[in-house]
């Protein structure tokens, strides 16, 4: 049990400190863990203090800077924070349960809804989640909005559907789905996200 979670805090840990390259999975696991550390922190100083005990600081605070910019995440929390009033559940059985995949596809979805079209000059390096969804203005004003929108949901299935998937680039990924998508949807023969 020891070794288990030895292993899944050093995977959460370069996980969670890298962000340039990962797979769908991790970036679902570092938004579990900012869900999780805002649970304990909304439960009381009992269930933080245990998280504590059992999360390494650098991945406390990096689950943290996850979440903490994203709209409607105290909606998602307050439904978390049961967990920790028996005092006895571990922080890996949380991150295990299905309502907290629910509670992460949930943040994921209004992210994707309100990133997508978010104005370039208002994407912050510490939220991921609005790097990973925005799409860069040049290639978002020539397109409806209710293409955006549908963009946003078929980039949020293809996360889900794909956990291997692997994002190299986290500032250039929303466009060069949206550029797949435009092509496969017959919108043009042809797209390509604008250059750097």
């Amino acid at each position: 049990m020891k070794n288990d979670m030895k292993l899944i805090m050093e995977s959460w840990r370069k996980n969670l400190l890298n962000e340039e390259e990962t797979t769908a999975k991790d970036f679902v696991e570092k938004i579990k863990v900012g869900l999780l550390i805002l649970s304990a922190k909304a439960a009381g100083a009992k269930a933080l203090q245990q998280l504590k005990q059992e999360l390494a600081p650098e991945v406390l605070s990096a689950g943290l800077e996850m979440v903490k910019t994203i709209p409607a995440v105290g909606n998602v929390v307050s439904g978390l924070t049961a967990f920790w009033k028996s005092g006895k559940t571990a922080a890996k059985a949380i991150l295990a349960a299905k309502e907290m995949s629910q509670a992460a596809f949930d943040v994921m979805k209004v992210a994707a809804s309100d990133y997508v079209e978010m104005e370039d000059s208002k994407v912050s390096d510490g939220n991921p989640l609005a790097k990973l969804f925005n799409v860069d203005d040049a290639m978002e004003v020539p397109l409806k909005p209710e293409i955006l929108t549908n963009f946003a949901g078929t980039l949020l299935n293809t996360l889900q559907q794909n956990p291997d998937m692997v994002i190299q680039d986290t500032n250039t990924f929303a466009e060069k789905m949206l550029a797949q998508y435009i092509v496969r949807k017959g919108y043009l023969s042809d797209a390509k996200p604008p250059r750097g």
